[in-house]
């Protein structure tokens, strides 16, 4: 299944889990927005958005079946999004631009119980892309459980 199914499914979820529990419709863009301004410094990514709202260990299963493999997911942590990406003065490494539709994107690192571990990089469409944190280390390009 793909990332974009994954979290279309997670939203419907969350949904039908508002109206069952609350009895009403809870209004979701305004929970998922007062999550995201706390947590994701105001990007607008849905996909995060679903993600930020749920506990760790909900979060974890969820982005080891996005990973695939067989990744029965640990442990879960945000590493922030593009927008919080900032220049460290002593890295001789010019920044690169952020690339246009990019700076709504978030990272989110996720530990396999067989002790793996995977960057995966959240797009606001629901789809993403997933890194070994071995492959990210050696090309020198990021850290895994790192925040930006």
């Amino acid at each position: 299944m793909n990332l974009g199914w994954v979290f279309i499914l997670g939203v419907v979820f969350l949904i039908a889990y508002l109206v069952v529990t609350r009895g009403t419709p809870v209004p979701q863009t305004d929970r998922l927005v007062a999550a995201n301004a706390l947590l994701s410094d105001q990007v607008q990514n849905p996909a995060n958005d679903w993600l930020l709202v749920h506990n760790g260990a909900a979060r974890a299963e969820r982005l080891g079946r996005v990973v695939g493999e067989g990744c029965k997911g640990q442990t879960a942590f945000y590493q922030g999004t593009i927008k919080t990406v900032s220049h460290v003065s002593s890295d001789p490494r010019p920044q690169a631009p952020v690339l246009p539709g990019t700076e709504n994107d978030a990272f989110w690192s996720v530990r396999c119980a067989d002790g793996r571990s995977y960057e995966v990089e959240v797009h606001p469409n629901g789809r993403g892309q997933v890194l070994e944190c071995s492959v990210l280390k050696r090309l020198h390009a990021s850290e895994c459980f790192k925040k930006f």
